[in-house]
């Protein structure tokens, strides 16, 4: 949500079309996150096999921040969804919902597993609920 630009491209040897991430330095210090957590989290990506996650092909480094390059994913946006359609139906705000919290497992599973030594926790809020961010 808002701290990157992502671009269509074609990957020169295969002519794939793949997506490029581009985080900005200025969004990285916007959001008060470092090359290191952007570089982290790619990592984090590149391990979770999952049908509804891009595969991370590769990751780099500029002067002007970091690039990401994934797999395109093909397909329309919820905004794109609502605009067209106004509203989703019961049915469609509840299978959103599971394949969401299918997502949100793996992604949670994948965060415990490079924590198991030891490492940073994401805290509940005060209240106790769960929230993720994807920066």
């Amino acid at each position: 949500g808002g701290m990157s630009t992502v671009y269509l491209a074609e990957e020169l040897q295969t002519k794939e079309q793949v997506a490029l991430k581009w985080v900005r330095r200025a969004q990285m210090r916007r959001f008060g996150i470092s090359e290191q957590d952007v570089q982290r989290e790619a990592e984090l990506m590149r391990g979770i096999d999952h049908p509804a996650l891009p595969r991370i092909r590769e990751q780099f480094v500029s002067e002007e921040g970091c690039i990401i390059v994934m797999d395109r994913v093909k397909g329309q946006t919820l905004a794109d969804i609502l605009h067209r359609d106004g509203t989703l139906s019961v049915r469609q705000t509840c299978d959103l919902g599971i394949r969401l919290c299918q997502v949100l497992s793996a992604v949670g599973a994948a965060r415990a597993r490079r924590n198991a030594g030891g490492g940073k926790e994401i805290p509940p809020h005060a209240d106790g609920r769960a929230q993720y961010h994807d920066r």
